[in-house]
This record gives C-alpha cells, sequence and structure tokens, in this order.
C-alpha cells in the first residue's frame, strides 16, 4: 500500500438540498450525503475508524471545500482528480482543516470543532461506519 499524505482541497460546487447535501468533484461525479443533517453547538466525535468528511461552505452554500480526515483508503491521486482534501492525524494531534474550524485526535477519538462563533461559513460533519451515517451542521 502506497503511504497517505495530507491533501489540500480545492473549492467544489455544493448544493444543500431539504433531504441531503450534494458535491460536485472536479471529475463531475455527484456525492450525496442523505442522513439528515442535525444540528449541533458542541464538537462531534467519533471513533477515528470511522469515516468523518468535513464540508466548509461559503456563506451562501453553494460552493465549499471538502476534507477527509483520517483516511487511508483512498489514494492520494484520486483525491487530487476529484478535488477532496484529506488530512491525518497522529495520537494527540490537532490542525485547522478552515479558518475557525479543527480536528484533533486524542488516543482513539477524532474530534471536529468550530474554534469560533465568528465563523462566516456552513461546516458540515458526516460520520459514516459501515450501515451507519450521520450529519452534523455545526453552529
Amino acid at each position: 500500500m502506497q503511504p497517505r499524505t495530507n491533501v489540500s482541497p480545492v473549492q467544489l460546487p455544493v448544493d444543500i438540498g431539504t433531504d441531503d447535501v450534494t458535491i460536485e468533484y472536479l471529475d463531475r461525479r455527484l456525492v450525496s450525503y442523505r442522513a439528515p443533517v442535525v444540528e449541533r453547538d458542541e464538537p462531534v466525535h467519533a471513533v477515528h475508524t470511522y469515516e468523518l468528511h468535513v464540508l466548509v461552505t461559503d456563506a451562501t452554500g453553494e460552493a465549499g471545500y471538502m476534507t477527509y480526515v483520517n483516511d487511508l483508503d483512498t489514494t492520494d491521486d484520486i483525491l487530487e482528480s476529484t478535488g477532496v482534501g484529506r488530512v491525518i492525524l497522529d495520537a494527540d494531534e490537532s490542525v485547522s482543516l478552515h479558518p475557525g474550524v479543527t480536528a484533533s485526535r486524542e488516543g482513539e477519538t477524532i474530534t471536529i470543532q468550530l474554534t469560533t462563533s465568528d465563523l462566516d461559513s456552513r461546516v458540515y460533519v458526516f460520520v459514516e461506519h459501515q450501515l451507519d451515517e450521520r450529519a452534523y451542521r455545526l453552529a
């Protein structure tokens, strides 16, 4: 297996519907997250083996940056061809995903949180594991 590295995301078109959030990748594929979005004013925590995808949109919600957190399955070249970013967190590490949004790992837990209440963006966190899919909007 090739080593996985951090990959910077690029801005992608986003469509926030009433029942889903859809992102158009650079390769023109559409990816939809259909779990009901729960508004949350606290950080999102998940075990590091879960898939965590963080979408930070602009104020209009029509464009945004998608970042996979600790994804070890997707190769760098696939991420680069889609415009999706990735951060790999070591134990007890914290990184800024976007101004005002951090991802941190403490032991086996990954936390996504806002570091400011004055954010001119929308932040969505999608948590997936086999048959379980959850979606949050951090407020």
